[in-house]
């Protein structure tokens, strides 16, 4: 994790700004069935935030999550342009199974009393525990 100034920006927002912008290199040839939803979503999420912030006073945490939410939702768009035909959907699979894999025993790891402490030890920064508990 890095900072631009007080605003943290993780590895996995860099990842999803450089598939966004590869992608837009690849020019659309499908449709997105489920298109009007994703932007109902988005318009609900962004409604949201905004009078979210209307009510803390500042504007700056709701804009923050709104650029990291759009960012997430961008991959919806993006996965089709860059997932063409079986190859690249294994290619996709290859590499997004064991990171899940690695991610789910990350946080069951985490959530168990048990091997908490080794998790956080080992693997994790320790004040990313002491600032969740």
């Amino acid at each position: 994790m890095s900072y631009i100034g007080p605003v943290p920006i993780y590895a996995i927002d860099f990842l999803a700004f450089f598939t966004w912008a590869y992608a837009n290199r690849i020019p659309s040839s499908r449709r997105h069935p489920l298109r009007g939803f994703v932007v109902f979503i988005m318009i609900t999420m962004l409604l949201s935030e905004l009078f979210a912030g209307i009510q803390l006073g500042t504007l700056l945490q709701p804009i923050y999550l709104i650029a990291r939410t759009l960012l997430a939702i961008s991959l919806f768009y993006s996965i089709p342009k860059i997932i063409r035909n079986k190859s690249d959907l294994e290619t996709m699979l290859k590499g997004g199974l064991p990171g899940a894999v690695i991610t789910a025993a990350l946080m069951i790891g985490s959530s168990l009393p048990q091997t908490q402490s080794m998790v956080a030890r080992y693997v994790f920064l320790p004040f990313i525990f002491i600032a969740i508990q």
